[in-house]
């Protein structure tokens, strides 16, 4: 049996959110963002919004969630376009500003890979939801990575995210979960993810050579890499689907 809490009520469960990272994270999606430089401040400002699933004794991680809080638009549909990393900014430059949040963002949910398929990421989603809820926030938005698009990185994600099974439910097995908690499909964010770095920085994520400029399809990109060899540097925007939990 598990439990989950926050890094609030259990400041030593930092060390597991580090081993959940190192172990559930691709290394391709190592490559910094340009929001990246904000995850210290998630651990510390905003420690009570990150939630981990442990087993005690001895202390087993399994996964955890994060979530910020931060000054929404008046219309969902007015969702920034710049997905996780935008809203990561939004949400810091809120609480620097001394400026009161009216929505709940969910940033992470990540699992450790042996426990993936025993119901931990939705223990965790349905736990973001009731954060949401208790800190009265009437939504929890989510800038959704959906789990299969990366086998598909050249279609794009509005044709994706879209996709039906013949039930009617999302095709893509990590949007279906969520929908299937009761959230709802906003839109596509464009560019959710922004990573850019050395030609070398990813040849070594992604143990592929890019010898010429163009566009790659790498592992676990759900977009082509941007390869330009006359700057010696690469970038993914990587697209995500905003999805809303409207919270009772």
């Amino acid at each position: 049996m598990h439990s989950i809490t926050s890094v609030a009520d259990r400041p030593e469960l930092l060390a597991a959110v580090q081993q959940i990272f190192d172990e559930a994270w691709s290394p391709t999606l190592r490559i910094p963002s340009v929001s990246s430089h904000l995850i210290p401040r998630l651990l510390t400002d905003f420690s009570k919004f990150v939630l981990v699933a442990v087993i005690d004794n001895p202390i087993e991680p399994l996964g955890y969630a994060a979530a910020i809080p931060f000054v929404g638009p008046d219309g969902l549909l007015d969702l920034p376009d710049g997905g996780y990393d935008e809203v990561f900014t939004l949400a810091v430059q809120d609480f620097d500003a001394g400026r009161t949040p009216t929505m709940l963002a969910a940033l992470a949910i990540a699992v450790m890979p042996k426990r993936r398929g025993s119901g931990v990421s939705e223990g965790l989603a349905r736990a973001l939801c009731d954060l949401a809820r208790t800190h009265r926030f009437p939504h929890l938005v989510v800038p959704v990575r959906p789990a299969h698009k990366a086998a598909e990185p050249f279609v794009s994600m509005d044709e994706y995210a879209f996709r039906t099974r013949p039930d009617g439910a999302p095709a893509d097995p990590w949007i279906r979960l969520h929908w299937r908690l009761g959230a709802s499909i906003v839109r596509v964010c464009p560019s959710s993810m922004t990573m850019h770095g050395t030609i070398a920085a990813w040849e070594k994520a992604t143990g592929m050579s890019f010898p010429k400029t163009g566009l790659y399809a790498i592992p676990d990109g759900l977009a082509p890499l941007r390869v330009d060899c006359e700057r010696g540097d690469a970038v993914l925007i990587e697209p995500n689907v905003w999805m809303d939990y409207a919270i009772a």
